[in-house]
C-alpha cells in the first residue's frame, strides 16, 4: 500500500478480524453511544462531563490505529478493546454520575423530610402528598436498580450487558429524581401546616390579649364608677347639713328680730 492509499484509507492495513470489529464500533456501537446520550439527557436534563470525556478517548485510540500503521494485530486488538470500554463508560457513567449528585440531594431531602414532616404524618394530617410507603418503595427500586449495575464492569462485559446496564442507571438516574419531588412535596406540605399552626397559635394569643385588656378595661370603669358613687354619697350628708345649718340660723334671727 502507498502513502497516498494509506492516507485515503488509514483502516485498511488492519488485519482482517479487528478491521470487521472496528467497522462493527463505527457503524453500531458509536452511533448507539449517540442515541442513548440524547436518551440520558432528555430523561435527566444532564449533559454529562464524563461521557465528553469518554468520547474523546475514543476519539484518541482511533487517531492512534489510524497514524500507527507499524502496530501489530494484537496491539491493533488492544486498540479496539480500550475504544469499546470506552463506549461503555460513556454510556454507563454519564447516568451513574446523574445518580451521585442526586443521591446527595435525596439524602438532605431525606434527613428534612423527617424532621419537618415524618411527625405531621404519624398524626395523620400529611394529606394529599406521596405515602411514606410509596418513598420507601421508590428508595428501594433505586437500590435495586443501582445493585444491578454495581455487577457490570465496562471492560468485562458485552455490548449488550452494557446497554441493559446504561438502561438501568438511566432509570435509577430518573427515579432518583422523581423521588427527589415527592421528597418536595412533603416537605412543602408540611412547612405550609407548620405556619398555619403557627398563625393559629399567634392569633389565639392575640385574642387573648384582647379579652384581658377588654377585662382590664371593664374593672377599671367599674372601679372608678364604684369611686364616683362612694364620693358623690359621701358629699350629699355634709350638704343636707349645711342646708339645714343656714334655716336653723335664719330662725334665730327672725325670733331676735321680733323680741322686745
Amino acid at each position: 500500500m502507498t502513502r497516498g492509499d494509506a492516507h485515503d484509507a488509514p483502516f485498511e492495513y488492519l488485519e482482517s478480524v479487528n478491521h470487521r470489529r472496528l467497522a462493527r464500533i463505527m457503524s453500531e456501537y458509536v452511533p448507539e453511544v449517540f442515541r442513548l446520550n440524547r436518551i440520558i439527557e432528555q430523561r435527566t436534563g444532564y449533559q454529562s462531563e464524563i461521557g465528553r470525556n469518554m468520547m474523546v478517548d475514543v476519539l484518541s485510540h482511533l487517531g492512534t490505529l489510524a497514524s500507527r500503521q507499524d502496530l501489530t494485530p494484537e496491539q491493533q486488538a488492544t486498540q479496539l478493546s480500550k475504544i469499546e470500554e470506552h463506549l461503555r463508560r460513556a454510556i454507563i457513567e454519564h447516568p451513574e454520575e446523574v445518580v451521585r449528585e442526586r443521591i446527595v440531594e435525596v439524602a438532605r431531602l431525606w434527613s428534612e423530610y423527617q424532621r419537618e414532616a415524618y411527625a405531621y404524618r404519624e398524626q395523620g394530617v400529611l394529606r394529599g402528598v406521596p405515602r411514606h410507603q410509596d418513598l420507601e418503595e421508590t428508595r428501594k427500586r433505586i437500590d435495586v436498580l443501582m445493585e444491578s449495575v454495581r455487577k457490570v464492569k465496562p471492560n468485562e462485559t458485552t455490548w449488550e450487558e452494557s446497554l441493559n446496564a446504561a438502561a438501568a442507571m438511566t432509570e435509577a438516574a430518573h427515579t432518583t429524581g422523581e423521588l427527589a419531588d415527592k421528597l418536595e412535596q412533603c416537605i412543602g406540605a408540611a412547612i405550609r401546616i407548620t405556619k398555619e399552626r403557627e398563625q393559629a397559635q399567634l392569633a389565639t394569643q392575640r385574642d387573648k390579649r384582647s379579652v384581658l385588656l377588654w377585662v382590664v378595661a371593664l374593672i377599671v370603669a367599674v372601679a372608678i364608677a364604684a369611686v364616683g358613687f362612694l364620693v358623690g354619697k359621701g358629699d350629699a350628708p355634709a350638704s343636707h347639713a349645711a342646708s339645714g345649718s343656714g334655716l336653723t340660723q335664719s330662725s334665730h334671727t327672725t325670733s331676735s328680730r321680733a323680741g322686745p
